[in-house]
């Protein structure tokens, strides 16, 4: 799916923008909003608010815009949405890394450390060369083994 030119515009100096190209892509096509991408140095970032999150999760609850969805609501304190938010996205998208980070982290702030170490270690086994995690995993649980 390709995406095809909305506007364009530049804008030089320090620290401008050079070439932000919007785009709409062919798949939003269906949805009841616009979701747009930047495009700056030739890589594309969907810019969108929560209520287009809101509405790719609702479409499919494995979508991996979930991560970004309930980190926004863990962010705001919103730990039970968050939660809900997670583990329907985990359910559907069991392999979301993001989604686990999110979950461990989730519990890290709620002072559950045990079920925190336990996500972290969820990561692990789907990623075992994952440094960050090893290295979290180790500062949360004194003498858990990090190997780096």
């Amino acid at each position: 799916m390709r995406p095809s030119a909305q506007s364009s515009g530049s804008r030089g100096g320090r620290g401008g923008l050079v070439g932000i190209n919007l785009v709409r892509t062919s798949a939003s096509a269906g949805l009841p909003f616009e979701a747009f991408f930047i495009v700056f140095s030739g890589r594309p970032r969907l810019m969108q608010d929560e209520t287009v999150l809101e509405s790719l999760v609702g479409l499919d609850p494995g979508h991996p815009a979930f991560v970004e969805l309930a980190n926004r609501y863990r962010a705001r304190g919103d730990y039970a949405g968050a939660l809900d938010i997670c583990f329907n996205g985990l359910t559907a998208n069991p392999a979301s890394l993001g989604g686990r980070v999110v979950v461990a982290r989730i519990f890290y702030e709620r002072l559950q450390f045990p079920l925190a170490a336990r996500e972290l270690r969820e990561v692990l086994q789907l990623a075992p060369d994952n440094e960050y995690v090893s290295r979290l995993l180790a500062a949360l649980v004194p003498g858990e083994p990090f190997e780096g």
